[in-house]
């Protein structure tokens, strides 16, 4: 009996570089369990035999899963941006793996909308300055630019009240001004 588990754990007499004894199973086995190809397409060797690595990345998953259930409710997800803890339905999906696992982004909707990029397309522009008649807000000229009432900086959004259509140096000159305040300084330099 003691033979028989020795030949199991050490190679044989006739041991080559073919052979490789596995960390993990103390077995010996044919080099090719142990290669594994790396994100690069590289080929790498390693300690541990293929079947050894799949039962430690499967614990490695079940635990992960174990503590993702455990959680206090899976159904509700903290915001990274405004930090409040919103149902998972508002936080829109980002990805879809080749499994089919969807993946959610760490940014609600609100808050994507409303930081991420400018959020006004062209049509959006267009019925901002039909609606105003392409008359400049401040100077009453022609207007061919889109200014927010409450600039984006201070926490405006692109909504259609709070858009007004402006020429280019209106626009220009008030950057991130309050729009009463703007207004006051153009009415000090008309007058």
């Amino acid at each position: 009996m003691e033979k028989d588990y020795k030949e199991a754990i050490y190679p044989p007499e006739n041991y080559c570089s073919l052979f490789i004894q596995c960390h993990e199973c103390h077995t010996v086995k044919a080099a090719y369990h142990f290669i594994k190809r790396t994100n690069t397409g590289k080929l790498v060797l390693k300690k541990s035999c293929a079947e050894c690595r799949e039962k430690i990345n499967q614990a490695k998953t079940d635990a992960r899963q174990k503590v993702e259930s455990s959680s206090v409710d899976s159904s509700y997800k903290k915001c990274t941006k405004c930090g409040q803890l919103k149902p998972i339905t508002n936080f829109p999906i980002r990805r879809t793996s080749k499994q089919g696992i969807k993946s959610r982004g760490n940014t609600c909707r609100s808050c994507s909308v409303q930081g991420g990029g400018t959020g006004m397309n062209k049509a959006k522009k267009l019925k901002v300055l039909k609606r105003d008649k392409y008359i400049c807000r401040y100077c009453g000229s022609y207007g061919d630019t889109v200014d927010h009432i409450v600039p984006m900086s201070k926490g405006g959004r692109n909504a259609m009240k709070n858009l007004v259509c402006a020429c280019f140096k209106c626009n220009q000159e008030r950057g991130n001004m309050e729009f009463t305040e703007f207004l006051k300084i153009r009415t000090n330099i008309e007058s």
